[in-house]
């Protein structure tokens, strides 16, 4: 995603959870996953700048279980921006997540270790969080070490990284 469309996507996010309570949220995002996958089925209607925003809106017309929802649907109508509704989903997941004190993240190893509950106490005290939501990935071309996701932050020590490292280092 271009990071225009991703700074978009944050703000309708944060606009959208200052609107709502904290424990609506989840029905939301839920809510949210649904009318994004309706919408893609159905890309060539709600994506297509040829069809008038007030078609798409009567489309949308009461699609959303909450009203704010429903709301920010017709404003992305409006400004043809419903391609970004995953987006502002996933956004919105992460801003719920950092108020829970949850972590997601990605770890991909050469091989999957035997110690996950032990890495996830490592990440749990590195990024000061309550719980760790992690997702084991399997790389064969990282040859060795890890190689996390965490948000915004990546941090890659796998071989392969300090390979090309080197290698740059040697050139």
């Amino acid at each position: 995603m271009k990071s225009e469309s991703l700074i978009l996507a944050k703000r309708y996010a944060r606009a959208l959870c200052a609107a709502l309570k904290t424990e609506d949220l989840p029905a939301v995002i839920a809510d949210m996953e649904i009318i994004a996958a309706a919408l893609d089925k159905a890309a060539a209607a709600f994506y297509n700048p040829a069809v008038a925003k007030e078609a798409k809106k009567r489309a949308l017309a009461g699609i959303a279980q909450n009203n704010i929802l429903q709301n920010l649907l017709n404003i992305m109508a409006d400004n043809k921006r419903l391609r970004l509704l995953g987006a502002v989903k996933d956004e919105t997941q992460n801003i719920l997540d950092e108020r829970a004190g949850v972590l997601r993240t990605e770890i991909t190893f050469a091989a999957i270790p035997e110690n996950k509950k032990e890495i996830e106490n490592i990440l749990k005290k590195l990024f000061k969080a309550q719980s760790v939501c992690a997702v084991y990935k399997e790389d064969k071309n990282i040859i060795g070490g890890v190689k996390i996701k965490a948000g915004d932050i990546l941090i890659d020590g796998s071989a392969a990284n300090n390979l090309e490292k080197l290698k740059t280092i040697l050139s």
